[in-house]
């Protein structure tokens, strides 16, 4: 990957970023609908107009920049490629969980634009698919802990003298992966902190998430000269 391509991908990410906050603003419910509404309610919201065509703007807009922040993890791959094992397959377990976990994502914006399609739908109907929805955005954090573990192995491994990441990179993955393990479990629970809407399934694992991304963007942008130094073509 050639300098100039990797920042241009790497200075797309706060681009993309600003555009993701931009269409969680305008998501109604981005503090997240309670799991114990009724049927009814459930329907009542979606059949608000205004409710309805925020959902429907904002799925759009996640639905065409949600993969934008695989500029970084490609980046990453890249640099996990430069590392003393780079000859391995974490390069591509790495981008493999990355792209798992986006269509996931793009299956739960589906879920709700579909739910606030046919607001006359039955109540149960629409009940379900934006229950569809948000464990389907919630539960899966099965790539994103996999996405982490495997960077952290990367970092641990590469015994250059001056390795790519520092060793913090890799106790910052550790950590985040720790922090997503309970939005897992979110199906189990309508109330409490493991509920789609609790306190660990939702504010830990969204603000984890958030912070992860501005830090790894801060590591890899630090990177990049290195992985240059240790001969990728420019």
């Amino acid at each position: 990957m050639s300098k100039r391509l990797q920042d241009i991908l790497l200075l797309s990410v706060p681009v993309i970023g600003a555009i993701w906050i931009v269409a969680f603003l305008l998501f109604p419910t981005y503090s997240p609908m309670s799991p114990t509404l009724t049927a009814a309610q459930v329907a009542d919201f979606y059949s608000d107009p205004n409710h309805g065509s925020r959902v429907q703007y904002s799925m759009i807009l996640f639905n065409w920049f949600e993969i934008g922040m695989v500029g970084l993890y490609a980046t990453i791959a890249v640099l996990l490629q430069r590392m003393s094992h780079g000859n391995g397959p974490l390069a591509f377990v790495y981008m493999a969980v990355t792209l798992g976990g986006a269509c996931m994502f793009a299956a739960a914006n589906c879920f709700w634009i579909v739910a606030a399609y046919r607001p006359d739908r039955a109540p149960e109907a629409i009940q379900l698919l934006s229950d569809l929805g948000w464990l389907c955005f919630t539960i899966p954090t099965g790539f994103l802990i996999g996405q982490a573990v495997v960077l952290a192995f990367g970092v641990f491994l590469d015994d250059q003298a001056r390795p790519i990441f520092p060793k913090w990179v890799g106790y910052l993955n550790v950590v985040a992966a720790i922090a997503w393990v309970p939005a897992a479990f979110s199906a189990l629970s309508t109330e409490g902190p493991l509920a789609w809407d609790g306190t660990l399934s939702f504010h830990l694992r969204i603000w984890t998430f958030t912070l992860y991304n501005v830090l790894m963007f801060v590591a890899a942008w630090n990177a990049r000269d290195r992985m240059h130094d240790v001969g990728v073509p420019a």
